[in-house]
């Protein structure tokens, strides 16, 4: 039988129990529990959880969507079509792993008022986000870094192409 000193370990804590040491004891096992919960649940560093990194990585090696779900035969698609498309390309293309649409923080700015908004880039410069800005910075986003942010976002470029660039740029432009 184990034993701790001179005595068994029934015996043992047989005496912390006679002491009223059960409140510790418990306090100590709710301790163990919410920092083994808190261990697990895996922020890094920068506040992102390691779950939003790895849906990241999972995203950037998967096969774009199709084309667009936008009928071509029936004229140029009105804004509203394509800032829909644009809704669905955040979810499907994982753009929601980096970038809120609220404002709260994340790996990525938030495209919350990204719109016409002046852009500090790394360099020490500012951008207006417009079109161009926009489309540059999903197929090279190492062409302007934002300032604050690491650039960890892949390039998108033969990722998508025009419609669901433009389908993005539309759905930005309803994140006021």
């Amino acid at each position: 039988m184990p034993r701790i000193g001179n005595r068994t370990i029934g015996e043992f804590s047989r005496g912390w129990r006679r002491r009223g040491s059960a409140p510790l004891i418990a306090s100590c096992g709710a301790l163990v529990f919410v920092l083994v919960i808190a261990a697990c649940s895996g922020v890094n560093d920068n506040g992102t959880t390691l779950d939003t990194l790895a849906t990241m990585e999972a995203r950037q090696n998967q096969s774009p969507p199709p084309a667009a779900t936008l009928d071509p035969s029936s004229g140029p698609p009105a804004p509203a079509q394509l800032a829909a498309l644009g809704q669905q390309l955040y979810g499907s293309m994982g753009c929601l792993a980096c970038h809120s649409v609220e404002g709260s923080p994340s790996v990525g700015p938030t495209w919350q008022g990204l719109w016409m908004s002046d852009v500090p880039l790394a360099d020490g410069s500012t951008v207006v986000a417009d079109e161009q800005y926009i489309s540059t910075a999903i197929l090279d986003p190492d062409a302007q870094i934002h300032d604050g942010f690491p650039n960890m976002m892949p390039p998108f470029e033969g990722r998508l192409d025009e419609n669901q660039i433009s389908a993005l740029i539309e759905y930005i432009k309803t994140l006021e």
